[in-house]
C-alpha cells in the first residue's frame, strides 16, 4: 500500500479565456497584481486553474483595466 508523505489540496475555480485573457491573467500573476501569486496551475492554451480566493479581486482589477482601456463605453452617463 503507498504512503502520501504529503497531500496538499487546494480550492480553485476552473477558468476557460483566449490567449489574450489568458496572458494578461498570467502577466497580473507574475507581477502579484493581487498581492500573491493566484495561478495554481496553466492547463492547456484556454484553460487556467486559480486560486478561489483571489477571483472576486482578479475580477475587480480586470474591470479597472477595461474601463482604461475603453472609456467611452464607461462614461456614457445615459
Amino acid at each position: 500500500m503507498e504512503q502520501f508523505d504529503q497531500l496538499h489540496c487546494q480550492q480553485g475555480i476552473f477558468v476557460t479565456c483566449d490567449s489574450a485573457m489568458r496572458e494578461l491573467i498570467k502577466f497580473l500573476d507574475a507581477t502579484r497584481a493581487l498581492g500573491s501569486s493566484f495561478v495554481i496551475a496553466e492547463l492547456d492554451e484556454n484553460h487556467l486553474f486559480l486560486d478561489a480566493r483571489k477571483v472576486q479581486d482578479l475580477e475587480k482589477v480586470l474591470e479597472q483595466r477595461r474601463e482604461e482601456l475603453c472609456p467611452d463605453l464607461y462614461d456614457r452617463g445615459d
